[in-house]
C-alpha cells in the first residue's frame, strides 16, 4: 500500500526533474536563457522556464496516465487535478499575453500621402483568441469531469 503513494509522488515530481535536466541543472535565480530573433533580444529566467515546462509536461503526462487508467485511480486523478489547475492558470495567462500582443494600434502617416491605400489590413500577431478560449473551456470541462469521476470513485462502496 505504501509503495503506491511513493510511486505517485515520484510521478508527480517527474516533470519537474525532466525540466531541470533540460535546463542542464542551472536553475539559480541569476541564470537566464537568451533568445535573439532578428533585432529583438529576449532574456528569460530559467526558473520561469522551469515552472512553465514542469506544468506543461506534468499536465500531458498526467492526462495520458489518467486516460489509460480510465479515471479509476484516485491518486492519479488528484495528481492530474493539481497539474490541470496549474495548467488552466498558465493557459489563462497565455490568453492574456496573446490579447495584449494582438492589440490593434491606430497610427497616422504625416504628412498625408496622396497615394496611400485607404484601408490598412490588420493581421493578428499570435492566434485568434476564440481558439484559445475553446481550448481553455475544454481543459476546464476535462478537469470537472475528472473531479466528478474521482468523487464517484470515493463514494463507491467496496463489495
Amino acid at each position: 500500500m505504501r509503495n503506491k503513494y511513493v510511486a505517485e509522488v515520484l510521478w508527480f515530481c517527474l516533470p519537474l526533474l525532466m525540466t531541470i535536466v533540460f535546463l542542464k541543472f542551472d536553475i539559480s535565480e541569476e541564470s537566464t536563457v537568451d533568445i535573439n530573433v532578428h533585432d529583438s533580444y529576449f532574456v528569460i529566467k530559467n526558473i520561469d522556464i522551469l515552472y512553465t515546462g514542469a506544468i506543461f509536461l506534468g499536465f500531458i503526462i498526467m492526462l495520458i496516465r489518467v486516460i489509460i487508467s480510465g479515471f479509476k485511480n484516485n491518486l492519479r486523478n488528484v495528481n492530474f487535478l493539481i497539474y490541470a489547475s496549474a495548467f488552466i492558470l498558465l493557459w489563462a495567462w497565455f490568453i492574456s499575453l496573446n490579447d495584449m500582443l494582438n492589440t490593434q494600434a491606430s497610427w497616422t502617416v504625416h504628412p498625408p500621402l496622396s497615394r496611400m491605400p485607404n484601408k490598412i489590413e490588420y493581421k493578428p500577431f499570435f492566434i485568434d483568441s476564440s481558439y484559445l478560449y475553446f481550448i481553455l473551456g475544454t481543459i476546464v470541462l476535462l478537469t470537472i469531469f475528472t473531479g466528478y469521476k474521482t468523487g464517484l470513485n470515493i463514494t463507491k462502496k467496496p463489495k
